[in-house]
C-alpha cells in the first residue's frame, strides 16, 4: 500500500509544476570529465546551463539540450575529444554525461525539481 501512494505522490508532483518544487544548483565540470553528479534531491532535470569558462571572462551563458544516450553514444563516442559541452542525457540516477566531453572547467547550473517528501503518518504537513 505504502508503493501505490508514493507513486501517486510522484504523478501529483510530475503534474503539478509548481515554483516551490524548483531547486537550482551550481557546481563546476571537470576538464576531460563527460559525467556531473545530480543532486541527491533531484527528480526531474528541468534544464542545463553552461554559466562560466576557465579563461574566457567573456563567456555567454549557454543551454544545453537534452538528448537520449543513445545520441551521447553514436555522435560522441570518444570521451578523448573534447570541446564546449551542447548536449546533456540521464547517464544513470546519479549522473548525467554530457557531450562532447568538457574541454576546460566549466561553471555549470542544474535547474530541477526537487524529489517531494513522502506522506506518511510521521509527516502530517
Amino acid at each position: 500500500m505504502d508503493g501505490i501512494i508514493r507513486d501517486v505522490e510522484f504523478k501529483i508532483f510530475r503534474e503539478v509544476d509548481a515554483d516551490y518544487s524548483r531547486k537550482y544548483e551550481t557546481s563546476l565540470s571537470t576538464g576531460t570529465n563527460r559525467y556531473l553528479l545530480l543532486p541527491t534531491d533531484c527528480y526531474i532535470i528541468r534544464s542545463l546551463q553552461l554559466t562560466s569558462k576557465t579563461g574566457d571572462a567573456s563567456f555567454e551563458r549557454a543551454m544545453l539540450e537534452k538528448r537520449d544516450t543513445s545520441f551521447i553514444s553514436e555522435f560522441y563516442p570518444s570521451t578523448s575529444a573534447s570541446a564546449t559541452p551542447k548536449y546533456y542525457a540521464n547517464w544513470d540516477p546519479n549522473n548525467i554525461v554530457m557531450a562532447p566531453t568538457p574541454d576546460v572547467v566549466y561553471g555549470v547550473q542544474l535547474n530541477y525539481i526537487f524529489t517531494p517528501e513522502a506522506l506518511t503518518s510521521s509527516n502530517t504537513t
